[in-house]
């Protein structure tokens, strides 16, 4: 009787760990504000990069340029601004207004942990 209750209480304990997927939100706010996390949290090599007229440099550790500014708060009188949230995807981007400036990054939910996967700077 004690072993079925250990056997019940393990699976019940695994199924709880099963299903614990990280909150967006969460993330979201902590891979903004803490640069250790986003650097764990971006997937190297990069999709996307940086693109200029001379060509698009690939995103790597080393160039990375840290985001601090969460989509919510980029100004929206300069910047045309988007962003669309779906169960395992979070895309966002921007704008500079009348020019050749924008932005667009793209987190995936992997293994119930969120990631950045695509990041391309676009400055022509």
């Amino acid at each position: 009787m004690i072993c079925t209750f250990l056997v019940t209480l393990s699976c019940k304990n695994n199924k709880n760990l099963i299903l614990e997927e990280e909150n967006f939100d969460v993330f979201y706010d902590r891979f903004h504000s803490d640069m250790e996390f986003q650097m764990k949290r971006i997937q190297f090599p990069l999709e996307g990069g940086s693109a200029q007229v001379e060509g698009t440099i690939p995103w790597t550790r080393d160039n990375w340029i840290t985001m601090k500014v969460k989509i919510y708060d980029v100004d929206k009188n300069q910047y045309e601004v988007y962003y669309e949230r779906k169960e395992d995807v979070f895309i966002q981007g921007f704008q500079l207004r009348e020019s050749g400036f924008s932005a667009e990054y793209r987190f995936k939910k992997i293994d119930k942990k969120w990631y950045l996967v695509y990041a391309l700077d676009t400055n022509l």
